[in-house]
C-alpha cells in the first residue's frame, strides 16, 4: 500500500507541551512510525497536570511549533483535541493558522455541549 493511501493521525501527549518538547515528541513520533510526514497532528488535551499553572502559554508554544511543521509540509493538517471555546480563545490570540480540527468524544453515552462554535 502506498503511503498516500493512508491517513495517519497522532497526538502530542500532555507531558510534551512547549516548543522544544513538542519538536522532540513530533520527531519521536515520525521515527517510531517510520514516516516522513503525518496527515494530522493534534494537541491532545487543553490543560495537562504538568502545565496546569501555565496551560495557555504551553498550548501557544506547542501550537507555534505545529504551525511551523505545517508550513514545512511535515504535517498536512493541524488541530486540537477536547478543546472548549474558553481553551480555543487564548490559542487563537497568538495563532497564525486556526486549528483545522477539534477532535472530541461524542456519542449517545457522551453528548458534549458547548464545543467549538468559534472556528
Amino acid at each position: 500500500m502506498a503511503r498516500e493511501e493512508l491517513f495517519v493521525t497522532s497526538k502530542l501527549w500532555n507531558d510534551d507541551k512547549g516548543y522544544e518538547n513538542t519538536l522532540a515528541a513530533f520527531n519521536r513520533t515520525l521515527e517510531d512510525l517510520q514516516l516522513d510526514y503525518l496527515d494530522l497532528y493534534l494537541i491532545h488535551w487543553p490543560i495537562a497536570k504538568a502545565s496546569k499553572e501555565n496551560w495557555q502559554e504551553a498550548n501557544s508554544e506547542s501550537w507555534r511549533l505545529l504551525e511551523e511543521l505545517y508550513r514545512q509540509g511535515k504535517v498536512k493538517a493541524i488541530g486540537v483535541s477536547n478543546f472548549l471555546e474558553h481553551h480555543l480563545e487564548p490559542l487563537l490570540e497568538t495563532a497564525k493558522i486556526k486549528p483545522m480540527v477539534n477532535q472530541i468524544e461524542f456519542h449517545p453515552g457522551m453528548l458534549q455541549k458547548g464545543y467549538c462554535r468559534i472556528l
